[in-house]
């Protein structure tokens, strides 16, 4: 996520893996909860960064480390999604990653296919399903420091993009704070700085 600009063209089709194969299929939908949006605090389940998260992560397709104890055939799948993602098949992507979510709800590549879904919903410019998607990455106990960070990041600038201003500063300020002097809060403060 951090390797992508900030604000992204394009907009989802509504092709799905079906209709890539010249079947007829609606597109699936989303498999996660919406939780409610809550601001990055001191409470925040974001470690703190004498948790020592690794560097972010710099993938195009705004998903970042694969983790080994992901099952093969759970990776295989990921890897396709992503490189659909990759390839600017925003529809395709999509439904191979909530594909994914319903075959594997439990695996470790999960919180990086839900900020997959987060950033295609992004690069469409579909900021409420968007931030939707950041906070139920933001939500799951299991995401790892640098997922719960490029999740808050994703929210602020999804709310942002939205015109929802006050939402925005509190998650950014909140990045800003915890994170000082590293790339995630470098990047909340260019953020803040459009913030009217």
């Amino acid at each position: 996520m951090l390797g992508r600009a900030f604000l992204l063209g394009g907009l989802l089709g509504t092709a799905s893996c079906a209709s890539y194969r010249g079947e007829v299929a609606t597109p699936a939908p989303v498999v996660a909860p919406t939780p409610a949006l809550r601001p990055l605090s001191a409470a925040s389940p974001i470690p703190s960064p004498t948790s020592t998260p690794t560097a972010p992560a710099a993938k195009a397709s705004g998903v970042g480390i694969l983790s080994a104890d992901s099952k093969p055939d759970a990776r295989r799948d990921f890897e396709r999604a992503r490189s659909l993602a990759d390839q600017g098949l925003e529809a395709l992507a999509l439904s191979s990653y909530q594909d994914f979510l319903r075959r594997w709800p439990t695996d470790s590549l999960a919180d990086d296919v839900r900020l997959g879904i987060a950033e295609l919903y992004f690069r469409g410019r579909d900021f409420a399903a968007a931030a939707r998607e950041y906070a139920t990455t933001l939500s799951y106990s299991g995401s790892g420091a640098d997922r719960k960070v490029e999740a808050a990041l994703g929210l602020g600038e999804s709310e942002l993009r939205r015109g929802r201003n006050e939402e925005a500063r509190i998650q950014l300020e909140g990045i800003r704070r915890r994170y000082r002097g590293t790339e995630w809060a470098r990047r909340a403060e260019i953020l803040l700085g459009e913030i009217p």
